[in-house]
């Protein structure tokens, strides 16, 4: 016996509208996900890739690296990375206003990864994202999702290349992962 769902189809004012609660609430194609809070192991990890990624792309100005952004497809459909790397002639007065997206970062915990792995790195791409990355600091991997649906578990090094004229970044994975708790 095959039972159809239904699910109760949210729009980005809808979600605007929910009283801040401390979860993160985000939405694909009108599907309302629902994560708690970052743990310290999750921003550990968030400031570690600020610490690789800035000092790589400061000699490009128009290259910017902000936590807690968002990239966005109205009327349904709003995610936030936990990092995202953008370029633009000068600071946009909001996130729609981004045209260049160049890399979205997730960094997985136990409540998220599965999410991040099936809905949300699909979501970036299809919304123009150039790469995701999902670091797990639980399995110490990071995958790499990139266009026309090229996905790979890298588990010791793997090299960013983003565009041009920006040199390409070595991210080495025991560096990222050093000294962390298990989880």
């Amino acid at each position: 016996m095959v039972m159809a769902v239904s699910l109760r189809r949210f729009t980005v004012d809808e979600l605007d509208a929910i009283p801040p609660d401390g979860n993160r609430y985000e939405l694909l194609d009108g599907v309302l996900f629902v994560t708690p809070p970052p743990g310290p192991i999750h921003e550990e990890m968030v400031m570690r890739l600020i610490g690789l990624t800035v000092p790589h792309l400061k000699a490009w100005p128009r290259v910017r690296v902000v936590p807690r952004s968002e990239v966005a497809k109205l009327p349904d459909t709003r995610i936030e990375p936990d990092l995202l790397v953008y370029a633009a002639d000068g600071l946009p007065s909001s996130w729609s206003a981004v045209a260049e997206r160049w890399l979205a970062v997730e960094v997985a915990s136990r409540s998220s990864r599965i999410y991040d792995r099936t809905y949300k790195l699909d979501g970036y791409l299809a919304m123009g994202v150039l790469e995701v990355w999902l670091v797990d600091p639980i399995a110490r991997t990071v995958t790499v999702g990139r266009p026309g649906g090229e996905v790979k578990v890298v588990r010791d090094e793997f090299t960013w290349t983003p565009p041009a004229p920006v040199a390409p970044c070595r991210i080495d994975l025991a560096e990222l992962f050093r000294d962390l708790p298990d989880s």
